[in-house]
């Protein structure tokens, strides 16, 4: 199991949905749980799990950093090679958390930054898990052979992304939109004009209003 932190606004109280929260490459599971109490003002009934990525960042092997999937080679195959070995350890994960407060995918959304995005996105369209929503912060996603087909699926997306971001750049952003309504998926985005690879306040009202306005 995944090690991980959690954030609750009431922890007397049994959660009634699920965020799970997937960092960014060279982070580690104490990055977005900050964004939490935040977002739990506009979804106070939600419980926050943000996991430590199963392998250690391949930039900083001896420390606390981690990493989803080796980036050494980009190339298309290799990507989805290398997240092909991270889905195991994050579906086993979500089913655990889904199951030990009694919830199911419909109570389920996936929150992710950069490669954590990515792998977000990557689990839905090989329909490995159908959460509710999906917030993607500075990701992307390319054109394959996905395993989700061309019927209309029930999560929604949003994307939000820096203007800025020269690391994943907004084109790749808009192609990812694109991608993903092709495929089905109601998806919406938010371009950031000031702001680089990132999240901004701008950007965490947007995601919980969209928590609140979807759940």
């Amino acid at each position: 199991m995944l090690e991980y932190t959690k954030y609750i606004k009431n922890p007397n109280v049994a959660p009634s949905k699920l965020v799970v929260m997937l960092h960014g490459y060279g982070s580690n599971k104490n990055d977005l749980i900050n964004l939490s109490p935040e977002l739990s003002k506009f979804l106070p009934g939600a419980l926050f799990v943000s996991p430590d990525a199963p392998f250690c960042f391949e930039g900083m092997p001896n420390g606390d950093a981690k990493q989803w999937f080796s980036l050494l080679d980009r190339s298309k195959n290799a990507l989805i090679d290398e997240m092909r070995i991270a889905e195991n350890y994050i579906v086993d994960f979500i089913s655990a958390q889904l199951n030990k407060y009694n919830l199911s995918e419909d109570d389920l959304c996936l929150l992710g930054f950069s490669q954590g995005t990515m792998l977000s996105l990557y689990l839905i369209m090989q329909s490995l898990i159908t959460p509710k929503l999906v917030i993607g912060y500075s990701g992307r996603l390319f054109g394959n052979n996905w395993k989700c087909g061309n019927e209309r699926k029930k999560t929604k997306v949003m994307l939000i992304h820096g203007k800025e971001d020269d690391i994943v750049t907004v084109e790749d952003m808009l192609s990812t939109t694109e991608e993903l309504k092709k495929h089905g998926f109601d998806t919406n985005h938010f371009i950031s004009r000031h702001l680089a690879h990132g999240i901004d306040d701008e950007g965490i009202n947007l995601g919980g209003k969209f928590l609140k306005d979807n759940f």
